[in-house]
């Protein structure tokens, strides 16, 4: 089965344009794995602190929706941004905060990012799908394309 690794930032056209036909035609069926690292790029102050409030929603079932609010308010992502995002979402802000303010998740971030340099990730969004990279936000086309060679070995 494909897997197709998705590594985070700046992915909205992705989204838009092309993750819904993945998903139906290929996660739903069970023919692709989708899964979810974290690739936070240096040149954004914030984006550590960021991958770490939705690994630290994620210990409370929002991984999903501290990940779209923090997409939605890029501009806003300073420590006491993230512990208001958290209040918003009704997570228990105490385990939050402690999460957060521990960089609890600090070492699982640094092995994704390690994981996707191996896999020459540059730049995002990027995407492996059995090992192969396709870079940037393409196409539908492109990724059925990807997918189905993939499915066919």
């Amino acid at each position: 089965m494909p897997i197709l690794l998705q590594v985070c930032k700046r992915y909205f056209k992705f989204v838009k344009d092309t993750f819904n036909d993945i998903k139906t035609n290929y996660i739903d069926t069970g023919k692709v794995k989708f899964t979810y690292k974290n690739f936070p790029l240096p040149s954004h102050k914030d984006a550590i602190n960021a991958a770490l409030a939705a690994e630290c929603a994620n210990e409370q079932g929002k991984f999903w929706e501290m990940h779209d609010i923090l997409y939605n308010n890029q501009n806003d992502l300073a420590i006491k941004d993230l512990k208001r995002y958290a209040k918003d979402l009704n997570l228990d802000t105490t385990q939050f905060d402690s999460c957060l303010d521990s960089s609890k998740y600090q070492s699982e971030i640094e092995s994704d990012m390690e994981e996707g340099i191996g896999l020459g990730v540059t730049a995002t969004p990027s995407f492996i799908i059995n090992g192969r990279l396709v870079k940037g936000a393409v196409s539908y086309d492109k990724f059925q394309e990807v997918i189905e060679e993939e499915l066919s070995k």
